[in-house]
């Protein structure tokens, strides 16, 4: 195992830290009005995140398998929890990174984890792209 990178260190409790305060983040000076749980609200998240993405994607073929197996584990929880609560983007997204990240490591082109990673990521925008049939937009913007 390498020694810790200070500069990858700072960047991951930073990336933490904005998770954690984004939680509590208010739009207003006045009242406490948290954000939106639409991701247009959350995309000063993305530089840090995917700096410390791409440096983990780059050290995974040397990840011990405890912590693919933890790894793999956690996206199950994932999985379960969004079933069972009945979120929209369930099989959408987490199936095509377990899937994604399953086979990383079992077949020989590892290109095929970036292919069920964008289709994962891109069923997101793909899922709010459709949300305008969903609340019948027409009708609404009508009603103005």
């Amino acid at each position: 195992m390498e020694k810790s990178n200070p500069q990858l260190a700072f960047l991951a409790k930073s990336w933490v830290a904005l998770l954690l305060l984004s939680n509590f983040m208010t739009i207003s000076y006045t009242n406490y009005v948290p954000l939106c749980n639409d991701p247009r609200h959350f995309i000063f998240l993305l530089p840090i995140g995917t700096i410390l993405f791409a440096h983990g994607l780059a050290y995974s073929p040397n990840l011990p398998w405890k912590t693919k197996i933890w790894m793999f584990c956690l996206l199950l929880f994932l999985l379960f929890t969004s079933v069972w609560h009945h979120y929209e983007n369930t099989w959408f997204l987490y199936l095509p990174l377990l899937t994604g990240l399953t086979l990383f490591h079992f077949y020989p082109r590892k290109s095929i984890f970036y292919i069920f990673f964008m289709i994962s990521i891109l069923s997101v925008f793909f899922q709010n792209a459709k949300y305008h049939l969903k609340v019948n937009h027409k009708e609404q913007k009508s009603i103005d």
